[in-house]
C-alpha cells in the first residue's frame, strides 16, 4: 500500500512539473466567455466567445447557445469578423445581435428555428446599443447623425459624409472636451432610432448637441428612459442627464440631484426607475428610486457600506439581483425592491458577474422564473467561464469549460490572500502569487503590481500578466491600498487625494510580504502599474531606491499638463483640491517628473499614442525627464491604441506588451 502511494505521488509530481510555462503567446489560446443571456421562455442560454486571431491581428467573436444543464452546446455564428451582444426576442424564436460583417457594427437577426442571419439596420451605417422594442416587432439602436439632425420619421439613414473642412483635415473645436477614450467628439452625435421590422419605417427619437449614453424601454415599449451625455459646455465627460422619451420623440428631462448618473434600470410592471449617482468626492455611489411619471427622486437607504450595481429584475418586479465588490471578491445579492435590503447569494474567493480589472459588460441573466441565474465566474488561477447559480441556495455549477484544455496543459498559480496592519491599526488586504516552480530554500525576485483607478480593486481574478511573471520565476504581489473600492466609504475616500498615504500603504504591503514569505529576495524587487498604477510607479521610484526595475504604463506624470489635455480634467482638480492657477506648486510637487532627478531605477515606460485618458505626452515627458537625469530608461509607444490597450488592443500589440514587461524584469531582476 505504501509503495502504491509513493508511485502515485511520483506520478502526480511528474505531471505537475511537466506542465508548460505560461508565456505571452498563450494570449492567443485563451477564450474569453462573456455576456450570457437566458431565454425568456425556456432553458436555453446564449453567450459570446472572443478568441484572438494571430493571423489577422483581430478577434474572432461568435455567439453560442447551451442549455442550463450544460447540454446542447452549439456555436451559432461563424463569421471571421465579430458577432456580439445577443438578445432574445420576447417569444424566444430569434436572436438580435451586433455584427461587423458589413465592415461596421450593424444589427442582425438570427432565427433560432433554422435559417441564415439577416441584417436589419441601414446598410453601411454603424449602430450600437441595439435592443428589441417591447411589445412591437421593432428594434432600437443608437447611430451617429449630424448635430443639426431633427427627430422624426426618416426616409433613410446614411453614413454621414465629412464636411469640407474635415475633408481638408481641419477640425474646428468649440467644446471643452473634444476627445474621450480614443474617440473624437466632432460634428456628430449618437442618437436613438427605432426601426419597424414589418413596415421598414425608421424614426429618429432624440436630437441635439448631446449623445445617448444609455437607455431602457418601459415594459410596454411606449417610452424609454434615456441618459444623455457629451454636452458641449461640460467640463466633465461623465456628466449625464436623465430624460423620458416617447415613441414620437417628445423629450422630458427629469431634474436630478447630481450630474454623474449611471446604472439605469427599469423595474418591470412599474413606472419606477433605479438610477445610480456617482461623484468626485471618493464616496460610494448611491441609488435613487425615480418615478418616471412625476419625476420624483427618492434616495434609497440600503444600509450597505458599498455599491450595488448591475441590477437584474425578476419578471414580476418583486425581487432584484445586484452585484457588489467586497474585499477583492464580487458577489451577487438578492434584494427586496422596496427596501433594497437582502442577502448574499454567492460567497467564496471569486468574482461573479464582474471582473474588476478587465471591465467587460455586465454578465448576469436570470432564468424565466427567477430561481436561477447565469453569470461569469473568475478566480485567480483560471480564466472566466460561465456558471449557473441557484438563487435560494447559492449553489453553483459550471456551465462552460472552454479553457479547460489550456489549463490542463499549463501550470498556473493560485494567489494567496493575506492581511496586514498599517500604522494606526487598519487592516489591508494583499495577494501574492509565488513563482510557479518554487523551491524550498531558494530566494526569488518579487514584482509589486499596482492597480489603476484608484477607485477599483485587485483581488480574486485571473490576470495573464501575473501568471506570465510567475512562470518566469517571479513572485507577484498586489494590494488594495486605501482609495480602493470594495472596503466601504471611509476606506475609499482618502486614496485619490493623498499620494503619501497610498505610497505608505504600498510600502507597508511590501514590508509585510517580505517578512511573511521567506522565499522573497528583498534585494530584487520590481514595481509596475498602469494608469493610476503607472503614476504611483513613477512616484515610488522617485522616493525610494529599494526597487531595482520598474515598468510605468499609461500613467499621469505631470499633473499641470494632464489637467489641460486629458478627457477628465475635473478628476485632476479633485485630486489636487484646487486648479493649477490657484496652487501651481502642489501640481508640480505632486508630479513624478518633478522627482525624476532622484530616480536611480531602470524604467520601462509604456504608453499608447491614442490615449486620451492619460495622453501620450505624459509618457513622453516622464521618459525624457528620466533620460535627461541619466536614468536607464526605454519608451515604447503603441500607435492606434488607447488607454485600454491591455484589455482590448490589437492582439499582436497586447502580446508584444507582455513580452516587454517580462523581458525588462528578466534583464534587471
Amino acid at each position: 500500500m505504501k509503495i502504491c502511494s509513493v508511485v502515485l505521488c511520483l506520478a502526480v509530481s511528474t505531471l505537475v512539473h511537466s506542465k508548460e510555462k505560461v508565456v505571452p503567446e498563450d494570449f492567443y489560446d485563451i477564450v474569453e466567455v462573456d455576456d450570457p443571456q437566458w431565454s425568456p421562455v425556456d432553458e436555453r442560454i446564449v453567450f459570446t466567445t472572443s478568441v484572438p486571431n494571430e493571423k489577422r491581428d483581430g478577434y474572432d467573436k461568435n455567439i453560442w447557445v447551451v442549455k442550463a444543464d450544460g447540454t446542447g452546446l452549439r456555436q451559432l455564428t461563424f463569421d471571421p469578423g465579430a458577432d456580439w451582444a445577443p438578445r432574445w426576442s420576447e417569444d424566444g424564436r430569434e436572436i438580435l445581435f451586433l455584427s461587423k460583417r458589413g465592415g461596421v457594427p450593424q444589427g442582425w437577426i438570427l432565427p433560432m428555428g433554422g435559417g441564415e442571419a439577416k441584417c436589419v439596420t441601414p446598410d453601411g451605417v454603424g449602430v450600437g446599443s441595439l435592443q428589441w422594442v417591447p411589445g412591437r416587432r421593432a428594434v432600437s439602436f443608437v447611430a451617429k447623425v449630424p448635430i443639426g439632425s431633427k427627430s422624426g420619421p426618416k426616409p433613410e439613414l446614411k453614413k454621414p459624409e465629412p464636411g469640407d473642412l474635415e475633408k481638408k483635415g481641419v477640425k474646428v473645436i468649440s467644446r471643452v472636451i473634444y476627445f474621450s477614450y480614443g474617440e473624437y467628439i466632432g460634428p456628430l452625435a449618437g442618437h436613438l432610432h427605432t426601426l419597424d421590422l414589418e413596415t421598414g419605417k425608421l424614426f429618429q427619437l432624440t436630437s441635439g448637441d448631446r449623445s445617448v449614453g444609455d437607455y431602457k424601454w418601459a415594459a410596454d415599449g411606449r417610452r424609454a428612459a434615456v441618459l444623455f451625455k457629451r454636452f458641449p459646455k461640460s467640463r466633465d465627460i461623465y456628466e449625464t442627464k436623465l430624460a423620458m422619451v416617447d415613441r414620437k420623440g417628445k423629450t422630458r428631462f427629469l431634474k436630478a440631484p447630481g450630474k454623474n448618473l449611471g446604472g439605469l434600470s427599469s423595474r418591470p410592471e412599474s413606472s419606477e426607475l433605479i438610477v445610480a449617482k456617482g461623484n468626485w468626492d471618493g464616496l460610494n455611489s448611491v441609488l435613487y428610486r425615480v418615478d418616471a411619471d412625476s419625476g420624483k427622486w427618492t434616495l434609497i437607504d440600503h444600509g450597505f457600506d458599498g455599491e450595488f450595481g448591475m441590477l437584474r429584475w425578476r419578471r414580476d418586479g418583486k425581487r432584484v439581483l445586484a452585484v457588489a465588490e467586497e474585499r477583492g471578491s464580487a458577489q451577487v445579492w438578492t434584494l427586496d425592491p422596496k427596501t433594497f435590503r437582502g442577502r448574499r447569494v454567492t460567497s467564496g474567493r471569486r468574482q461573479i458577474a464582474f471582473h474588476s480589472q478587465m471591465f467587460p459588460p455586465a454578465s448576469l441573466s436570470l432564468s424565466p422564473d427567477g430561481s436561477r441565474f447565469v453569470a461569469t465566474e473568475v478566480v485567480s488561477d483560471r480564466p472566466r467561464e460561465l456558471v449557473v447559480v441557484d438563487v435560494k441556495t447559492g449553489k453553483s455549477k459550471p456551465l462552460t469549460s472552454f479553457n479547460a484544455g489550456w489549463r490542463k496543459k499549463h501550470r498556473t498559480v493560485e494567489a494567496q490572500k493575506f492581511s496586514f496592519k498599517i500604522k494606526g491599526g487598519e487592516e489591508l488586504d494583499g495577494w501574492i502569487i509565488p513563482p510557479a516552480r518554487l523551491k524550498k530554500g531558494k530566494r526569488y525576485p518579487l514584482v509589486l503590481e499596482i492597480h489603476g483607478g484608484p477607485e477599483t480593486m485587485y483581488g480574486e481574478h485571473f490576470m495573464l500578466e501575473f501568471q506570465i511573471l510567475a512562470s518566469a520565476g517571479f513572485g507577484v504581489l498586489y494590494l488594495n491600498p486605501r482609495g480602493s473600492t470594495g472596503y466601504g466609504e471611509s476606506f475609499r475616500k482618502p486614496g485619490a487625494t493623498n499620494i503619501t498615504l497610498a505610497y505608505g500603504d504600498l510600502m507597508a504591503g511590501v514590508d509585510a510580504a517580505v517578512k511573511r514569505y521567506a522565499w522573497i529576495d528583498k534585494r530584487r524587487l520590481g514595481v509596475a502599474g498602469g494608469s493610476f498604477g503607472g503614476f504611483m510607479t513613477g512616484w515610488i521610484i522617485g522616493h525610494t531606491e529599494r526597487f531595482k526595475a520598474a515598468v510605468a504604463m499609461r500613467g499621469v506624470y505631470n499633473f499641470a499638463a494632464c489637467a489641460l489635455i486629458d478627457d477628465i480634467p475635473v478628476w485632476v482638480e479633485h485630486v489636487m483640491k484646487k486648479t493649477m492657477w490657484e496652487d501651481p506648486d502642489r501640481y508640480w510637487d505632486s508630479s513624478p517628473v518633478a522627482h525624476a532627478h532622484k530616480v536611480k531605477t531602470p524604467t520601462l515606460v509604456i504608453h499608447s499614442e491614442n490615449d486620451h485618458r492619460c495622453p501620450i505626452s505624459e509618457g513622453d515627458q516622464f521618459y525624457r525627464a528620466l533620460r535627461l537625469n541619466g536614468v536607464t530608461a526605454e519608451l515604447v509607444r503603441y500607435q492606434d491604441e488607447g488607454h485600454g490597450l491591455s484589455r482590448g488592443g490589437r492582439p499582436d500589440r497586447r502580446v508584444d506588451r507582455l513580452q516587454r514587461i517580462k523581458a525588462w524584469f528578466k534583464r534587471w531582476l
